[in-house]
């Protein structure tokens, strides 16, 4: 039986090609710019987050990615046609919730680790239609690392200030009892392409 996601690519595939309106060359395209974005993003994200725990341990972090980590994906966003932010099934900000076919990806991707695929691997890119017209989509999942356990991990790894600081900033905060090598969520990148 075909999951969610395959039906979804077959379909994504059959409408590029009876409308022509979106390119595998445009596709790999626009992957290859995903990628580049997500490493511009990573890199930004992670240089904030250490500056912040040297001036201020993981409690200072916790006030920099509230702050701090929404103004840089904004920043990211507006110097580019493509759309990033970074989603989660255990999300630690509402707004950062996946839509429904994040979700599917997000799913497959637990299904895929569990089947013994590297989490390095695990990415898709699919061109979906939406209410607006046609998308480009595409996600890179995002690991669990050990220094991500002190302010992702259980009670027994989160310092008590953090975790007072996690609950002030985040009261929704679902995006904790992470272990070392799990799925910490996936950077989600769009593109409207046409209609």
């Amino acid at each position: 039986m075909r999951s969610l996601l395959q039906i979804s690519l077959l379909a994504s595939t059959i409408l590029l090609a009876t409308t022509g309106i979106a390119s595998p060359d445009a596709q790999q395209q626009f992957v290859a710019d995903s990628k580049k974005m997500i490493k511009a993003l990573a890199t930004d994200l992670k240089h904030t987050m250490r500056t912040a725990v040297r001036s201020g341990g993981f409690e200072q972090a916790v006030s920099a990615c509230q702050i701090q980590a929404p103004l840089i994906k904004q920043s990211h966003n507006q110097e580019s046609d493509l759309e990033i932010k970074r989603t989660s099934l255990k999300w630690r900000n509402p707004n950062n919730s996946p839509d429904d076919w994040e979700r599917q990806v997000l799913l497959a991707f637990e299904q895929k680790k569990q089947a013994g695929v590297s989490i390095k691997q695990l990415h898709h890119s699919e061109v979906i239609k939406t209410d607006t017209g046609l998308e480009y989509r595409f996600m890179k999942a995002i690991p669990i690392k050990s220094v991500c356990l002190k302010c992702h991990g259980d009670e027994s790894q989160i310092a008590a200030p953090v975790a007072t600081a996690l609950k002030q900033q985040y009261p929704l905060d679902n995006a904790t009892q992470f272990k070392l090598g799990d799925i910490r969520g996936a950077f989600s990148v769009r593109k409207t392409v046409g209609r």
